[in-house]
């Protein structure tokens, strides 16, 4: 009796402390290649690979010498497609990290000569490039050659226990590269759903807010350890420690207790852009890095002298360029809010609201309306005021677990400046109440009267047509973005203004020209002289 209990007892207890195999699924994998795929392009001709067969081809394919316990959990292949071109993924999963390492090793030489063998060709002739690179910071095997007359490229690298191999032509490069960095990222759940199947030890680590900004100098490090209960690690399960990577110094530990630690850090230093850690407990260990966000928003700079505009005249012809420059962090949503007058786009065919995951310098463009109303605001340039109203530009950009930053800007509109021309020895009352009028209206008016009618027309064309040069490049050095004037003209003004208009020298500045009491027909010679 005693014998049968303690065979009992026993065999309970290796129930406890054996891992249980789950079922192999790549269903998290796919999720993630599913989540990464570039626009413009879909999944097909999905494989799942859990059966010894199919791992066999995996192991064959590559080249893999998997020697002792080392073996391979599943493998996912799918072609990514578009209307002219295809991507194939296969994603490879081990029971442990240190056998994807290994795989990852002989993986050049594996492949290259797959692809030796399946061309037909020695691999001298096939000229096979092979070259250790970075995508992102993400460190890949790359493999270049040409099959069918197409350049294409292979690329492999890993995360955590994946191996994930990516082959493509070379045109869509791009494409590519969007599709390795948004994957490794992406496959961080399959990661841990595969390390709870197979029961291996696997840290856990969030942090938030995700990034340093100037919304919080503080980020919380959350490190969770899971194990079975039978860990036959080297090293005790008993404390997690923070490390700095780059100096190997100690921050902080936490005794295990739970399975959980909590690390509080601050942004310390001003010219450090990202701070890099390194979490340890027991055998496993894991870098982190807490990048330092950094934004601002830009109007656009005149190339010519540097001055930075600070507004810009409603003519119907120019626009703002706008920068928005997110640097450290680029991991997150910007969102355009559009004004209440004109509008703000972003470069490219595709108008979106928001921008997932935007480059570090995203560029927009501010369309003012072809007119302004409402309350005006002035400012006084050479003794004349200039009649504008301010309108607000704001982004709102949300890092991944991040905390949400507004972006903020204004850019000041104003009326088209009038010129308002006429000839030096016409009385100048004769002006005066169309002068006052426009002002009265909120209106910008310079006057003109250098023009008369003892000189020739070329002459005062050359005066008028430096005239209006000289006053575009003053308004535009003073920070104001203009091209155009409209042109209320009075007698023989509007004469040299036609003249203007239709000579060499004209620089397409006029929006619209307005004439008044103009011999546009032409006048007796008598009737001139006696005027």
């Amino acid at each position: 009796m005693r014998k049968i209990i303690f065979s009992l007892l026993l065999i309970l207890s290796m129930m406890f402390h054996t891992n249980v195999l789950g079922k192999p699924s790549s269903a998290g994998v796919a999720d993630a290649v599913k989540q990464s795929v570039p626009k413009g392009f879909s999944i097909e001709n999905t494989i799942s690979k859990t059966d010894e067969v199919s791992i066999n081809d995996i192991v064959i394919r590559y080249g893999l010498s998997l020697s002792g316990d080392k073996k391979l959990y599943y493998g996912y292949q799918c072609d990514i497609k578009s209307k002219e071109h295809v991507m194939t993924a296969e994603v490879t999963s081990f029971y442990l990290e240190q056998d994807a390492v290994a795989a990852l090793e002989q993986f050049s030489d594996g492949y290259s000569k797959y692809l030796t063998g399946i061309a037909g060709l020695e691999q001298s002739r096939m000229k096979i490039q092979k070259a250790d690179e970075r995508i992102d910071k993400i460190p890949v095997k790359s493999l270049v050659y040409t099959m069918d007359n197409i350049p294409k490229r292979t690329i492999a690298f890993i995360k955590h226990n994946f191996l994930i191999v990516l082959s493509y032509p070379e045109q869509i490069s791009k494409d590519a590269q969007s599709l390795i960095v948004l994957l490794d990222q992406n496959l961080e759940n399959a990661s841990v759903e595969d390390a709870q199947s197979t029961g291996r030890t696997y840290m856990e680590v969030i942090f938030s807010p995700s990034c340093f900004s100037e919304e919080t100098d503080t980020v919380e490090i959350t490190a969770t350890i899971h194990y079975p209960d039978n860990y036959k690690g080297k090293k005790p399960l008993d404390t997690i420690k923070l490390s700095d990577t780059q100096t190997g110094k100690q921050i902080q530990s936490k005794p295990i207790g739970t399975g959980v630690g909590v690390f509080s850090i601050k942004h310390i230093d001003e010219n450090i852009k990202l701070y890099e850690f390194t979490l340890t407990c027991g055998d496993f260990s894991k870098d982190i890095s807490v990048p330092v966000l950094e934004t601002q928003v830009e109007l656009e700079q005149n190339t010519l002298t540097n001055v930075r505009y600070t507004g810009i005249v409603a003519d119907g012809f120019q626009t703002m360029k706008i920068r928005v420059t997110l640097a450290g962090m680029n991991k997150g949503e910007l969102e355009i809010h559009q004004p209440d007058t004109g509008k703000v786009v972003s470069f490219g065919i595709l108008q979106r609201k928001k921008i997932r995951n935007p480059d570090e310098i995203v560029e927009f463009e501010y369309i003012p309306p072809k007119y302004i109303e409402g309350e005006m605001q002035k400012e006084t340039f050479q003794g004349e005021d200039l009649y504008y109203i301010t309108v607000p530009i704001a982004f709102t950009y949300t890092p991944d677990n991040g905390i949400p930053i507004e972006l903020k800007t204004q850019i000041n509109v104003y009326r088209p400046p009038v010129v308002l021309a006429s000839a030096w020895d016409i009385p100048v009352n004769e002006t005066d109440g169309l002068y006052g009028f426009l002002k009265k209206n909120e209106f910008t008016v310079f006057r003109y009267d250098e023009l008369s009618k003892v000189h020739a027309m070329e002459i005062m064309n050359e005066r008028f047509t430096s005239y209006m040069k000289d006053l575009a490049d003053r308004m535009i050095n003073s920070g104001i973005k203009v091209s155009r004037f409209d042109t209320v003209s009075f007698g023989l003004g509007g004469l040299i203004t036609r003249y203007y208009i239709n000579s060499s020298s004209y620089r397409n500045d006029i929006r619209k020209c307005i004439l008044i009491a103009v011999p546009n027909h032409g006048l007796e010679v008598n009737t001139f002289d006696s005027t």
